[in-house]
């Protein structure tokens, strides 16, 4: 699955020049479920991605997501901007992906992360490490510098997990405007 939604994901943009998030996510959907129909297998798979388009310039940032939000930090606080609830990939219920607009101040931060790191096994009881666990040591961590969040986030990742082997892919990305 990896393969095919990079191999289309690289299509989309470089051959089609789609830039708008939620378009490269439609555009990626149909590449991927013609990958699916050329193998002539019932392939019932699918992935989730959070997308972005930053304008460091105007500070603009554009999302689509899907089934992975978009989190951020302002003055304000934490916020999330709520991915479509749909894979890509073969989904009854297929709907648009919803493009999402987000301007944002100087020092504003925004963080993507795959579900890997939620459902890692660890703790006392073997349980999830679960998305409050990930948001509490993002706010924790938000003023921080970003070599000292990435410690943050690794130290209680991996304090977490223990000597549990790491169940899924883990992928955590923050940007600082």
């Amino acid at each position: 699955m990896s393969v095919i939604c990079n191999n289309a994901l690289n299509r989309v943009i470089n051959e089609f020049h789609l830039t708008k998030p939620s378009e490269i996510l439609d555009k990626l959907n149909i590449l991927v479920e013609e990958s699916f129909s050329k193998s002539g297998a019932d392939i019932r798979d699918g992935m989730d991605i959070a997308l972005c388009a930053l304008d460091y310039t105007s500070r603009t940032v554009e999302y689509a997501g899907a089934n992975n939000s978009l989190y951020y930090v302002t003055a304000e606080g934490m916020k999330e901007i709520k991915a479509d609830r749909q894979p890509i990939g073969r989904f009854e219920s297929k709907v648009p992906f919803k493009n999402h607009t987000l301007h944002l101040a100087s020092g504003d931060a925004i963080y993507l992360f795959s579900d890997g790191i939620a459902d890692q096994f660890g703790g006392p009881q073997g349980k999830k490490f679960k998305y409050k666990r990930v948001l509490e040591i993002l706010k924790n961590s938000a003023a921080k510098k970003q070599n000292e969040q990435k410690n943050a986030i690794l130290d209680g990742f991996r304090s977490w997990k223990g000597n549990l082997e790491q169940v899924d892919d883990v992928c955590l990305m923050g940007v600082r405007l």
